[in-house]
């Protein structure tokens, strides 16, 4: 993956950005790390879990994540790296 998406964001924005969504959403709103764990460390559900990336795609313009790559989101560095191959996708798509 680049550095850089299409949109002038980089990674590590993209990254900071996708952590404090999932900080503001969480059920008990705080600063997450990319090492936390979505449901045991920040209280989601599967119902916040969702919501969670349906917010992520709206922030980000992206496609809906595939459903296998949904159920593989434990944490919050993984939420991260779902959305990072999503924008690649989407570039790779209007490159196409």
């Amino acid at each position: 993956m680049s550095a850089q998406d299409g949109d002038g964001l980089d990674e590590g924005r993209v990254r900071q950005r996708v952590r404090s969504i999932v900080g503001e959403l969480a059920p008990a709103p705080r600063a997450a790390s990319g090492r936390e764990l979505l449901v045991a460390d920040l209280g989601y559900d599967s119902l916040t879990v969702f919501e969670l990336l349906a917010a992520l795609e709206a922030e980000f313009g992206v496609a809906p994540l595939p459903d296998d790559d949904v159920a593989e989101i434990e944490t919050v560095a993984e939420a991260e790296d779902a959305v990072l191959e999503q924008l690649a996708r989407s570039r790779a798509a209007e490159q196409a």
